[in-house]
């Protein structure tokens, strides 16, 4: 930290002792205060070249910047975007799911009826038929005692 010190010190009396002999020339003659001229108008317009630079360097990084940072919110968006879309098509396939199951524990349900209805038509044609057997043989019975009588009243009209 010492040595810093006194390197600084000595750095700005050789400045200063450098800047009393420019002073000193640029007075005494002509043509240093020519060359110091000349000197100081190249060191300005390097100063106003490298300020000119570093404008356009620091234009050019924004643009850069501000194409990475468009590039990056198209990219950020459109992922967004997908990933919106893929929970959409899941909670399109869940609830498709969900109804599918639901219409085939209905569909289940409707053919069991349906067997079962199946199952009451048999029986009933199986009783029809039944009932038609009784029915036919209930009225052959009728018809044969019409059918004896009927013989027996003209047998009695015949004979008598």
């Amino acid at each position: 930290y010492a040595d810093q010190k006194q390197q600084n010190a000595h750095l700005e009396s050789a400045i200063a002792s450098r800047n009393e002999k420019i002073a000193y020339i640029w007075m005494r003659n002509r043509r240093a205060r020519r060359v110091f001229s000349s000197w100081r108008r190249a060191t300005l317009i390097q100063k106003q070249r490298a300020t000119a630079v570093q404008g356009l360097i620091r234009r050019r990084n924004q643009r850069q910047l501000s194409a990475t940072l468009h590039n990056w919110l198209k990219a950020s968006t459109s992922i967004a975007i997908s990933k919106k879309k893929q929970v959409e098509e899941e909670k399109v396939r869940i609830i498709l799911k969900e109804v599918i199951s639901k219409y085939e524990k209905d569909l289940s349900q409707l053919k069991r009826k349906i067997q079962y209805k199946d199952i009451e038509i048999q029986n009933g044609i199986v009783e029809r038929k039944r009932l038609e057997e009784q029915t036919k043989i209930l009225l052959l019975r009728g018809m044969s005692a019409m059918n004896l009588d009927t013989l027996q009243l003209f047998s009695g009209g015949d004979g008598c």
